[in-house]
């Protein structure tokens, strides 16, 4: 029997249709959080657009999003049938949106438009995200303020910041199997408290900190100690397809320690869903990373250092490079004046 894969994509020959949305925008005549949903919805691409005015604050999420028929996992291939074809599309206010007053606050850095929400069928978004990271914010913030919480967000470990308090919870569920072991785990302790920062020094050059170079060398161990009981031999296959997202880390051990997750997963990894046998598997993962750093740096901890790194440009096209930092795409600062 043949076979045949097709991807079929929700705006093709529509491109152009997207540009009434942003003429709209550009003209001001998105006036009300309702007339801005409208307009946003027009959008044919996925996108989290706001909204914001003297009188509210507004979110909307577009996309020329299918509905899909009943039983049809969007993760796996659909039969070509016909019994699995499209069923038109969302109407608008399907479409994750919001509205709230003038002074509240509404964070994105292309993460998830809400909970339980799926994007595209190529998209896996997870516990993990990293707007999460643009915080805390202050009570009565300055122009000033939004630069510096979206520059600290730059230079941060998402990893260190909003995982490892939960690998460490684990942890807290056994013992370290020797002292140097319990002592690389309080170096990451350490580096958490302090905003797990990724700031070079001098810029670009190593992080000042070997505790950056501790849980460095302990996550892949990690990853695979949540991991592998489960999936075994498929494990390097899983790593080459998704990477080493922290949010499968992230939503396992918090499963198992009993906190609420969105849709958790049907079985457990880490030890199989015994919790003092996952714990001593990551005591022994920050083990095997104390060890790799000792092969290739020593003893001494001062020695243990990554670099920040440096960014360039196209080869040839800018002849300069800069610290290596994980930003936005760009900054929006709108000031309101007042009302006439």
């Amino acid at each position: 029997m043949a076979y045949a894969l097709a991807r079929k994509r929700s705006t093709y020959g529509q491109d152009v249709l997207s540009l009434a949305a942003l003429q709209a925008m550009t003209e001001g005549r998105a006036t009300t959080p309702q007339r801005f949903w409208r307009f946003a919805n027009r959008f044919g691409f996925t996108f989290n657009w706001g909204y914001v005015s003297r009188t509210a604050t507004s979110f909307f999420s577009s996309g020329r999003l299918p509905i899909r028929a009943r039983r049809l996992d969007r993760m796996l291939p659909t039969l070509g049938t016909g019994g699995y074809e499209w069923r038109g599309f969302l109407p608008e206010l399907a479409h994750p949106h919001d509205i709230a007053g003038p002074n509240s606050l509404l964070l994105n850095w292309n993460n998830k438009a809400a909970p339980g929400w799926m994007h595209g069928d190529d998209a896996h978004y997870g516990s993990v995200q990293h707007v999460e990271l643009f915080g805390p914010w202050p009570t009565h913030p300055q122009l000033s303020d939004v630069v510096g919480v979206m520059n600290k967000a730059a230079t941060q470990d998402a990893t260190g910041a909003l995982v490892w308090p939960v690998i460490r919870a684990m942890l807290s569920r056994g013992r370290a199997p020797d002292a140097q072991t319990a002592r690389a785990a309080a170096l990451i302790d350490d580096w958490v408290r302090h905003g797990t920062p990724t700031l070079g020094s001098p810029p670009g050059g190593p992080i000042p900190y070997a505790d950056a170079a501790v849980l460095n060398a302990a996550w892949p161990h990690i990853f695979d100690a949540v991991l592998r009981p489960r999936l075994g031999n498929l494990l390097g296959a899983f790593e080459n397809l998704l990477g080493r997202d922290p949010s499968y880390v992230d939503k396992d051990l918090k499963t198992q320690l009993g906190r609420h997750v969105l849709a958790p997963y049907s079985v457990r990894y880490c030890g199989r869903g015994n919790v003092p046998a996952c714990a001593r598997s990551l005591w022994l993962a920050i083990k095997a990373g104390r060890t790799d750093l000792v092969k290739q740096h020593g003893t001494n901890e001062s020695s243990w250092r990554i670099d920040q790194g440096l960014t360039g440009f196209v080869p040839g096209l800018i002849p300069t490079t800069f610290p290596t930092t994980n930003r936005p795409t760009y900054q929006q600062v709108i000031s309101l004046a007042p009302k006439p």
